[in-house]
């Protein structure tokens, strides 16, 4: 195939020219150039390609999980642009004659989609390289303007917040099977859980209820967005106990937990915005310690939906809890809790390290499991 029919896109601000078509990834293949930037020479302007990215990518494609409706961005630098483009009287319906184009096409917005299917042509050349790619290309522009159309998709593209993809997550999996068991495979099934679970609290919850806020919500008088909720789960949806147990007995389980906790410390629950616990941090942390809490009331017999077992093991842990705040002085028990312009001292624990010794005083506090 040597013609591609395309459209007339817009002119750009710099005055270059746009087409937008699709072509089959064969006709392109030998013709794709990368301006990777080399930063002693001062050419080019494109990251390195991310190899992980692109085997991901095959991956998905092979199996079938994703499609490319997006277009990728080229340049015709050639001169030559001018001779392969006919346009019909009413300048908006052309073609594009690629045996008459004499030069690269150079890779503006693209790179790691293209490079999947280079790999993939590799494997099976008649099916992926009959795969259409959908495409907008700049007609006779210089790396300067490459770069500059480079930097503007590049640098105001706004990524999908956190709670938002974790929701989308959730509804892709319980609508295509394909999508979970990725999910699986990649060991990232626990988010579609976790987004469930804390859907849950957030609507049903006595504890959570409205402290929640889910994607695209106002702030409100939440404590918490629900993307922080949702991470702070993973290690109690790993536990290996809850592995055959069902989400409405898990939500069971974190309430009874909650409820537990607001008998052994009340004061956080009644002026929660003045208090760290029900916010990032204590969230997080009481997530944390959640699964050695449930062993603990095992081992003493106990069931894990009974508030008042969490209760009897929590208060003594609470009550020894203690740090230093801003100011350098000791607060102890629910004080320890309160934010920092208030005096408390959990803010100051929020760092990878800080959260370690933050986990292990909590724990400190906890009886000895009985392992007879």
């Amino acid at each position: 195939m040597a013609e591609i029919p395309v459209i007339m896109g817009q002119v750009l601000s710099s005055g270059v020219k746009t087409i937008v078509g699709s072509v089959r990834y064969k006709h392109l293949h030998e013709r794709l150039f990368t301006p990777w930037r080399d930063a002693r020479t001062k050419q080019g302007y494109q990251r390195k390609p991310a190899q992980g990215r692109i085997l991901k990518l095959m991956m998905e494609i092979r199996r079938g999980r994703v499609d490319i409706p997006t277009a990728v961005l080229l340049n015709a630098r050639h001169e030559s642009w001018d001779a392969a483009l006919e346009e019909q009287p009413d300048g908006d319906c052309s073609s594009f004659d690629l045996s008459a184009y004499k030069g690269t096409l150079s890779v503006v917005d693209g790179q790691h989609r293209l490079a999947a299917f280079r790999g993939l042509m590799v494997e099976d050349p008649e099916k992926y390289g009959d795969f259409k790619i959908q495409f907008v290309m700049m007609l006779g522009a210089d790396e300067g303007q490459e770069l500059e159309q480079f930097y503007i998709v590049n640098s105001t593209a706004k990524s999908v917040k956190t709670d938002l993809a974790y929701d989308l997550l959730k509804q892709r999996a319980e609508h295509d099977g394909k999508v979970m068991t990725g999910l699986i495979e990649s060991g990232q099934d626990w988010k579609v859980e976790a987004q469930a679970i804390t859907e849950m609290m957030a609507d049903s919850s006595d504890i959570w209820r409205n402290r929640i806020r889910l994607a695209n919500e106002d702030r409100g008088i939440t404590t918490i967005p629900s993307a922080s909720f949702v991470t702070s789960l993973r290690k109690f949806l790993n536990y290996p106990l809850l592995k055959n147990v069902g989400r409405d007995r898990k939500f069971q389980i974190l309430e009874s937990y909650w409820r537990g906790i607001r008998s052994a410390m009340p004061d956080p629950f009644k002026e929660n915005q003045k208090y760290t616990l029900m916010k990032g941090i204590g969230v997080w942390a009481m997530h944390e310690i959640l699964p050695e809490i449930a062993e603990l009331v095992r081992s003493n017999g106990g069931s894990l939906l009974e508030d008042d077992n969490y209760a009897e093991l929590l208060q003594p842990m609470f009550d020894q809890l203690d740090g230093e705040n801003k100011d350098a002085e000791f607060v102890k028990g629910a004080d320890f809790w309160l934010t920092a312009p208030k005096g408390g001292a959990a803010g100051s624990y929020s760092s990878s390290a800080g959260k370690r010794v933050l986990i292990s005083k909590l724990l400190n506090g906890l009886p000895d499991l009985e392992l007879e």
